[in-house]
């Protein structure tokens, strides 16, 4: 089913522009010249939107007050929203951002960037709509995973990357040779939860833009902890350990060498995984 957009601009031409391409490229698109008239036909529509571009000068009711009102819907407010922006406008972009809107596009729009920041927005939405179940020590529940581990090490350690271009990648897999397409959907899945409280951060103040979850993913009778963080152009890393034994103390050990391998990130200083899996090792079989 094509992807709903509606897009929010005064300027005719430009809402023209942009409903050609997209429709061309697979989208339905439903416009609107106000942000009055788009929070009315928002508000009544069939189908809740995919997306909502819209610009931020515009009379009436402006492109800030058109989120902030979407914001306040309980219905509206997980719909991705990009803003259009004119050039060098760096102020606007900080007000946005202060509102909690993270992309832009700027005028005059090109096709290409256009398309491509759609399409990692509707990546991280499509990735982080699943439901996942927090409770107050952010300890989640996972239990529509299926995962063959017989004959397979019961320990695994995962590195993920996700990106706005392409969303989310396997970096690094230790075992090396458990590489299968379930084995990579427990990393996605996994991934999908960082991304998630990440999100839900704007929410909340009791979930951080870094930090670390443990996971019971009740299906494979085993459990996780999973430590992410920004860590440059705005990728999110995730590294992950699953194991049939989680305590506290393994918890708290397992937090300090992943963020001793984040700080190295950062820094941009050379380390292998494979390194810190003697050390990894050694806190789930003794503490």
């Amino acid at each position: 089913m094509p992807k709903l957009v509606v897009v929010v601009d005064d300027n005719p031409e430009i809402l023209s522009f942009l409903k050609i391409i997209l429709e061309k490229n697979g989208y339905k698109v439903i416009t609107s010249k106000s942000g009055n008239e788009a929070l009315h036909i928002l508000e009544n529509v069939n189908k809740i939107p995919d997306l909502i571009i819209s610009d931020i000068k515009m009379p009436e009711m402006d492109g800030y007050e058109l989120f902030t009102k979407i914001l306040e819907n309980e219905d509206l407010k997980n719909i991705p929203f990009i803003f259009l922006t004119a050039l060098n406008s760096e102020e606007q972009v900080l007000k946005g951002k202060s509102l909690g809107v993270d992309d832009y596009l700027t005028k005059p729009i090109k096709k290409k960037d256009l398309l491509a920041v759609m399409k990692g927005k509707l990546k991280r939405a499509t990735f982080t709509s699943k439901p996942i179940s927090i409770s107050e020590d952010l300890n989640i529940e996972l239990d529509d995973i299926a995962l063959n581990l017989q004959d397979k090490p019961q320990t695994l350690l995962f590195l993920m990357k996700w990106s706005e271009d392409y969303g989310a990648r396997l970096q690094f897999l230790f075992p090396k040779n458990l590489g299968s397409s379930e084995v990579q959907n427990l990393g996605q899945r996994l991934m999908q939860t960082a991304m998630s409280l990440r999100n839900r951060e704007k929410d909340s103040e009791k979930l951080p833009i870094q930090g670390g979850v443990s996971v019971d993913l009740k299906s494979l009778h085993q459990k996780a902890y999973i430590y992410f963080d920004t860590i440059q152009n705005n990728d999110i890393y995730m590294m992950a350990v699953v194991t049939p034994k989680l305590n506290y103390n393994n918890i708290l050990e397992l937090k300090k060498t992943f963020k001793k391998m984040f700080l190295k990130m950062k820094q941009s200083k050379t380390f292998t995984v494979e390194s810190y899996w003697k050390r990894i090792f050694y806190i789930l079989n003794t503490t």
